[in-house]
């Protein structure tokens, strides 16, 4: 998870992915505040690439996950369904 931010972030050092203003702010699936359409992006791009890691080493056998993981692992998934539905929406992305 906190890879996948440093990683973002380190593009974004010198790169223009959204041309949307941090100003506007959108209903955010991931915290119960407001937040920029950066931060939807960010908050996918890490979220969806941890949970893809964990259910990876689930199905190849590497981990057990338990039924509340899993559970967990459902709200994620309509939660990052929910951004890409909010990026589709209003994200404003340069040609990069």
């Amino acid at each position: 998870h906190e890879y996948n931010h440093n990683k973002i972030n380190l593009i974004l050092q010198n790169e223009t992915l959204l041309a949307n203003s941090y100003d506007e702010v959108y209903y955010s699936p991931y915290r119960p505040d407001p937040r920029s359409i950066h931060g939807i992006y960010l908050g996918l791009h890490a979220l969806s690439a941890a949970y893809w890691v964990i259910w990876k080493a689930h199905l190849d056998g590497n981990i057990v996950l338990q039924e509340m993981d899993i559970q967990k692992g459902v709200l994620y998934v309509l939660k990052n369904s929910l951004s890409i539905q909010m990026l589709e929406k209003y994200a404003l992305f340069t040609s990069l």
